[in-house]
């Protein structure tokens, strides 16, 4: 992690490495999961979405799409169950 660059205002880097990344979109599954909703509607930037998306969901079927890098403002519906 790049310790060197922090935010001014708190005491936590501005750069997180990719293992910090996956784990904490694999701590917002297991909050999901906790919860009494059966819809969730998440907003969140393009490297996290990814980061959710591409390494912490494991998709059913093969659909390419929903590995893509996500574009400006796009919006998707994922479906997700919990075993």
């Amino acid at each position: 992690m790049r310790g060197d660059v922090y935010n001014s205002n708190e005491k936590v880097p501005l750069f997180e490495s990719k293992i910090d990344l996956m784990n904490r979109t694999d701590a917002f599954l297991e909050w999901i999961k906790e919860r009494d909703e059966r819809v969730v509607v998440v907003s969140s930037h393009a490297t996290w979405l990814q980061s959710l998306c591409a390494f912490s969901l494991q998709y059913e079927d093969s659909d390419s799409k929903n590995l893509e890098m996500f574009k400006k403002g796009e919006m998707r519906s994922v479906g997700i169950k919990f075993s």
